[in-house]
C-alpha cells in the first residue's frame, strides 16, 4: 500500500454522500448538502487565519457544528485512512460534490490550534464534542508528521502508533500493518498472532533505527496479561481524549534529551521471542512514590504539585539541600515539574514550540502551583504523572505506576530514563526485568551517567 499511496499524484478521500441526496450512495450520509459546505466554510476561514469570536453569529456556529459532524464521519476513525492522506503528493477531502485539499484542511487546523492557545475565539473550541476532539488531536499529530520525518524513524513510528491506535481495525494486527508504510522496514505477515506483530513492530524497528524510541507509549492500564511488558498492547482501552493529549506530551522529552549521549541500541538475538536483551547502566533504585490520582481541576493539580514539593523538601534536608547531580534541590524541583522544557507561544505558522528551561524561567514556572497562577508553561509533562525519590535522593517524575524498589536505567539508544521492574525470574543467570515507564530523573537527562564511563551491562526484558 505504500507504493501504491506514494506514487499516487492525486488522491480523492471520499467521506460520504449528501443525507439529502435522493439515494444516497453510501451509508454514511449524515450531512446535508448545506452542512457540508458551511463545515468546509469555516475550515476555509481558518486555514486563512480568520479569527471568529462573536458567538451570536448563527451562520458562524452552525458552521462549526457542521465541522464538528463532518469530523465524526466514520472515515476519521479508520487505521487505513492515515496512510491514504499522508502518503499521497496531492489529497482532496470530498464529501457528495464539495471538494477542498488536505493540505489546506491541515492549515485551518494549524491555525486553530495556534487561536486555541491564545485563548481567542474560545467559544467555538469548546462546542467541538471528544469525538471531534480526537480526529483534531490526531490532525495535529499527522500535521507534525512530516517535520518528523528528518528526525529519528523509531520516534515518528511509536508516535504514530500511540497517536492513532484510537482507530477502528477489523484486524489487530492492521493497528500495526496501517501504519508501517509510513515509517520503517517492517512488511505485512498475516500468518503472525497479533502479540507477535506487535513485538517484532518494537524489535524491526528498534533494529532499523538504533533508537528506544519504540519504547514509548501512552499509559495502558488494561493491557494483556500474556504480552511482554516492552511491547505495546494495540487492543487496549484508551483513556479519555484529553488524557490521551495529556500523556502524548511525553514523547516531545525523548526528542529533547540525550540521557544515553547518542549511543546506538545494541539488541542480542534481534528476531527472538519475549525477551527482549538490551545495553544500559544501573543508575538508582525508587526510594519513594508519591500517589496521585487524576487532576480533575486546576485546585487538584496545585494540590499534587505541594505534596510533590513537600517530599523534595523531605529529601533536601537528609541531603544537607545539596542535589546528589549537582545544583540545589530548589532547582531540581521547578525544573522537573515543567520536564526542564518550556512551551512557547505558537509561531506565525500555528507551530507550537518548546526549549529547554532557562534560570530566568524560575519565577513563572513556580506559578505552576499557584492556584491564581499560570500554568500553561508547565501543566502538560506534569500533570497526572507520578513523583518519585531514588535512594541516592534523585527526584523524578514518571508515567503512573512506579514502585518502590524499581530501578531507574539509562539504556543504550534511549534519550531518556527508563523504569524497570526487576523480577524473581532469571535467564541464565540474569535476572528478567518488567518495562514499567519513561522517566524524567533530573541530573542524568543529558548524559551524565554515560560519562561516568562505566561499562554497560546486558538489560533482559521480559
Amino acid at each position: 500500500m505504500k507504493e501504491i499511496y506514494s506514487n499516487t499524484q492525486r488522491a480523492i478521500l471520499w467521506l460520504g454522500d449528501y443525507s439529502d441526496t435522493a439515494v444516497p450512495s453510501h451509508p454514511n450520509a449524515v450531512l446535508s448538502r448545506g452542512e457540508v459546505k458551511a463545515a468546509f466554510g469555516i475550515a476555509e476561514d481558518l486555514a486563512a487565519d480568520r479569527h471568529h469570536d462573536t458567538p451570536e453569529d448563527r451562520e458562524i456556529a452552525e458552521g462549526y457544528r457542521a465541522l464538528d459532524a463532518l469530523l465524526k464521519v466514520p472515515w476519521w476513525q479508520r487505521i487505513w485512512t492515515v496512510q491514504e492522506a499522508l502518503l499521497p503528493k496531492h489529497a482532496v477531502l470530498r464529501y457528495g460534490d464539495t471538494e477542498m485539499p488536505f493540505a489546506r484542511f491541515w492549515k485551518a487546523f494549524d491555525h486553530y490550534f495556534a487561536q486555541s492557545y491564545r485563548e481567542c475565539c474560545g467559544e467555538y473550541w469548546l462546542d467541538f464534542t471528544d469525538t471531534s476532539s480526537n480526529v483534531i488531536s490526531c490532525l495535529q499529530t499527522a500535521i507534525d508528521y512530516r517535520r518528523l520525518l528528518s528526525h529519528d524513524q523509531g520516534l515518528v513510528f511509536s508516535v504514530l502508533i500511540s497517536t492513532f491506535r484510537g482507530r477502528l481495525a477489523t484486524d489487530p494486527r492492521d493497528k500495526i500493518f496501517g501504519l508501517s508504510g509510513l515509517a520503517g522496514t517492517l512488511v505485512a505477515d498475516y500468518s503472525l498472532q497479533p502479540k507477535d506483530v506487535f513485538m517484532r513492530a518494537i524489535r524491526t524497528t528498534i533494529t532499523d533505527s538504533g533508537s528506544l524510541a519504540p519504547l514509548l507509549r501512552t499509559p495502558e492500564p488494561d493491557r494483556a496479561k500474556d504480552l511482554p511488558t516492552w511491547a505495546p498492547d494495540c487492543c487496549a482501552k484508551l483513556g479519555p481524549e484529553a488524557q490521551h493529549s495529556w500523556d502524548m506530551v511525553w514523547f516531545g522529552l525523548f526528542a529533547a534529551f540525550d540521557a544515553a549521549m547518542g549511543t546506538k541500541a545494541a539488541m542480542l538475538n534481534p528476531s527472538a521471542g519475549p525477551v527482549l536483551p538490551l545495553q544500559g547502566l544501573l543508575v538508582d533504585e525508587i526510594y519513594e512514590v508519591v500517589v496521585h490520582g487524576i487532576c480533575r481541576d486546576r485546585d487538584e493539580f496545585c494540590a499534587m504539585a505541594r505534596r510533590w514539593q513537600h517530599t523534595t523538601e523531605t529529601v533536601a534536608k537528609r541531603n544537607h539541600g545539596v542535589y546528589p547531580r549537582g545544583g540545589t534541590y530548589k532547582d531540581a524541583f521547578w525544573r522537573t515539574m515543567v520536564g526542564d522544557m518550556i512551551l512557547h507561544e505558537f509561531d506565525a505558522q500555528g507551530t507550537g514550540q518548546s526549549r529547554r528551561a532557562k534560570a530566568s524561567d524560575e519565577a513563572n514556572c513556580r506559578m505552576l502551583w499557584n492556584p491564581n497562577g499560570d500554568h500553561s508553561m508547565g501543566v502538560p509533562f506534569s500533570r497526572d504523572r507520578q513523583f518519585f525519590t531514588t535512594r541516592a535522593g534523585l527526584i523524578g517524575i514518571g508515567n503512573p505506576g512506579p514502585k518502590v524498589g524499581d530501578a531507574i536505567y539509562v539504556l543504550l539508544g534511549g534519550r531518556v530514563p527508563f523504569i524497570l521492574r526487576p523480577t524473581p525470574k532469571k535467564q541464565d543467570g540474569a535476572t528478567l526485568l518488567e518495562y514499567v515507564s519513561p522517566a524524567y530523573v533530573h541530573g542524568i537527562m543529558d548524559g551524565e551517567v554515560m560519562k561516568e564511563k562505566r561499562e554497560p551491562s546486558w538489560v533482559h526484558l521480559i
